[in-house]
């Protein structure tokens, strides 16, 4: 019974010295595990730090992006004042043509002139703006710095823009350029400004030069009526039969409300 005695005595205290040897192990794999969450919060913290630089980085990119942004609507504005002043320096003007209008007058740009110019048929004695009002295709008498007016009276200006070719020196009108704006406004009538502009037409249409009047002409399913040039220097005393260039001005008024004008 001693034996016994002693023997689970023993045993107990086996039992006691393996559950202190796994407790103190469980206490080193704490502390151990407490170690690796220490270090696994302080990486966090540096991704956080990372986070925070990348997104201090984005910003920065956001404003580099805003700045270029800038230059380049900066650019596109020089952009758009050079290409002004080509035309400008070409004798090019932009077009005054409003919605669906009754009349769209023609004139030349591009020549070879160095002038500019501000307004069209600005020079002294061109008789353009007082054939405007006299032939009653205006209410009131108007000028070139007018020219804004003329939308409202179903009138528009354009140009048949002519240059010397670099290849063979020759001069050329871009007569395709002005049919598709005739395309897109749709006029009852494009009266050009002297014979050699319905020259032009007629040559880019394989036709015969046209005389005064209703050319028989249509460029982009715009009848075309030629005016006399309203040029100072054009003054004579007759004009294909008519003492004054401005009779051309009154046949032009009375075929505007003429629906069948055109088809003559």
């Amino acid at each position: 019974m001693e034996l016994r005695v002693g023997r689970l005595e023993n045993d107990v205290m086996s039992i006691y010295e393996m559950l202190t040897t796994v407790q103190t192990t469980l206490v080193e794999h704490t502390q151990r595990f407490d170690g690796i969450d220490g270090r696994l919060d302080g990486i966090d913290g540096r991704l956080d730090g990372i986070d925070g630089r990348l997104d201090g980085i984005d910003g920065r990119l956001d404003g580099i992006d805003g700045r270029l942004d800038g230059i380049d609507g900066r650019l596109d504005g020089i952009d758009g004042r050079l290409d002004g002043m080509d035309r400008r320096f070409d004798g090019v003007l932009p077009d005054v043509v409003g919605e669906r209008p009754r009349i769209v007058f023609c004139g030349e740009a591009g020549a070879d002139s160095t002038r500019t110019r501000e307004h069209r048929y600005d020079t002294p004695g061109n008789s353009f703006w007082e054939s405007l009002h006299l032939s009653g295709l205006v209410p009131e008498p108007l000028g070139p710095g007018d020219e804004d007016r003329l939308p409202a009276y179903g009138l528009g200006l354009t140009d048949l823009v002519g240059r010397r070719s670099d290849a063979d020196g020759r001069y050329r009108f871009d007569v395709d350029e002005l049919a598709a704006k005739l395309a897109r406004w749709e006029p009852e009538w494009l009266a050009v400004t002297s014979k050699a502009l319905g020259a032009a037409v007629a040559r880019h249409l394989g036709e015969r030069a046209p005389s005064y009047g209703v050319s028989g002409l249509e460029l982009a399913g715009a009848p075309v009526y030629v005016l006399p040039g309203p040029s100072g220097a054009n003054r004579r005393h007759d004009y294909d039969g008519r003492p004054t260039r401005l009779a051309w001005w009154h046949d032009l008024a009375a075929l505007v409300d003429d629906p069948h004008a055109g088809e003559r």
